[in-house]
């Protein structure tokens, strides 16, 4: 069974891994409940923001899922301590589904700001911007999942083959670029509203 690779020997990451990982998910399960609590018997108005943050949530939820199965596999262990013939192959698979789902939960995060942006900020300018950078994210969102789903051309059989990344693009420079503009949406995102904040005729504490 795949579920004997798990193991905490010879300076295996896999308990870590999935400590950090649980934590980490019960963190941001935590936040939303109370987000949608805050919501829906407080502020008695659910928006668009707040689905798309469940959304957000019940995917990574489902890649918390995925992660599991990868460290049953193998992942955080050595090479040298896994049995390679039993595991590349479905770790492979398990690699290639995730990295489709992977820009379905980053991208919910973001519109999810992104709404809450627009809900909160009447501002024409700013909600224009909004929308702009939403338009962005969106049509990024789809060309990662296509550039990962056809990583190997017209053969995405090819991703889990044991041969992998040979008759691949290239992966390093494919992941570097994309977390890159990822990154870079990440800070525009985070950087948007100050403008507007500073702007607002309030006393210098509240703005904070």
């Amino acid at each position: 069974m795949v579920m004997a690779y798990i193991s905490a020997s010879n300076g295996s990451l896999q308990p870590a891994f999935l400590a950090v990982m649980i934590l980490l998910l019960l963190l941001s399960t935590l936040s939303v409940l109370l987000r949608v609590y805050c919501r829906a018997f407080l502020v008695h108005k659910v928006g668009p923001d707040d689905y798309l943050i469940v959304a957000g949530l019940a995917i990574t939820i489902a890649m918390g899922v995925m992660n599991g199965f990868h460290v049953s596999m193998g992942t955080g262990r050595h090479l040298t301590d896994l049995p390679l013939e039993k595991v590349l192959i479905p770790t492979l698979k398990h690699w290639y589904v995730y990295q489709l789902v992977y820009p379905l939960s980053v991208g919910m995060v973001k519109f999810s700001i992104l709404a809450q942006y627009y809900r909160i900020f009447a501002v024409k300018k700013f909600r224009m911007a909004t929308i702009a950078v939403g338009l962005f994210v969106f049509a990024y969102t789809i060309i990662c999942v296509f550039v990962n789903a056809f990583e190997c051309h017209s053969k995405p059989w090819r991703a889990w083959d044991p041969s992998f990344p040979e008759g691949c693009n290239n992966l390093p420079m494919a992941y570097f670029s994309t977390a890159g503009i990822n990154i870079l949406t990440d800070i525009i995102i985070l950087i948007m509203p100050l403008p507007v904040l500073v702007k607002l005729n309030l006393h210098a504490r509240r703005k904070c």
